[in-house]
C-alpha cells in the first residue's frame, strides 16, 4: 500500500520526477511512497514528503483510493496497488531535488501544463478528478475512484505511448 500527497500552491501541485534508479524513470509522481511496517499513512505521508521534497506538510483529508493491477513483463510478474491520497498543508521547508533514490526532480508545475508531462496514469487520473478538501478556486477539486482495470492489459509504458504521453 502506498500513500501520495497533493499539494496545491497558486495553481501549481507539487510534483517529483522517477530518477532512473526507479520502475519507470523521468515520470512524475506526487510525493510519497510505500507504508512501512507499523507505519500509519499519514505518518508515512509525513516521512516520504520530507526524503524527496524537503518539506514538512500536515496531512488532511484522504480524498482518492486507487486500486490498479499492472503488468512487469521484465520481472514476469503482475502488482497490485492499492494507492491513498490526502491532501497536505506544507507547514516548511524549501523545495530541495537532493531526492531519495528514486526521485531527481522536484518542482511545483502548472496545473494545466501537468497535462503535458510524463505522468504515472494513476497520477493522470487523480489530478483530472475533482478533489475534496482542496480549496475553492484551485484548479482541482474529488471523487473515489477504485479503478481495477488501470494497467490490467498493459504496462504502464505501453499505455503512455499508445494514448501519446
Amino acid at each position: 500500500m502506498t500513500v501520495y500527497g497533493l499539494a496545491v500552491k497558486d495553481e501549481k501541485v507539487l510534483l517529483a520526477r522517477a530518477s532512473n534508479r526507479s520502475m519507470w524513470p523521468g515520470t512524475w509522481w506526487l510525493p510519497g511512497g510505500g507504508i512501512n511496517f507499523g507505519e500509519s499513512p499519514t505518518q508515512c505521508l509525513v516521512r516520504e514528503f520530507r526524503e524527496e521534497t524537503g518539506l514538512l506538510v500536515t496531512p488532511h483529508t484522504l480524498t482518492t483510493v486507487v486500486s490498479d493491477i499492472t503488468d512487469l513483463p521484465d520481472r514476469s510478474e503482475r502488482i497490485h496497488s492499492i494507492r491513498l491520497l490526502y491532501t497536505v498543508d506544507v507547514r516548511s521547508g524549501t523545495v530541495s531535488s537532493v531526492g531519495d533514490d528514486t526521485t531527481d526532480d522536484v518542482v511545483w508545475h502548472a496545473l494545466a501544463d501537468s497535462a503535458y508531462l510524463p505522468l504515472m496514469p494513476f497520477v493522470r487520473d487523480m489530478l483530472s478528478a475533482p478533489l475534496q478538501g482542496v480549496p475553492r478556486g484551485s484548479a482541482i477539486s474529488s471523487r473515489h475512484r477504485d479503478d481495477t482495470t488501470l494497467g490490467a492489459e498493459r504496462p504502464h509504458l505501453a499505455v503512455w505511448r499508445a494514448r501519446g504521453w
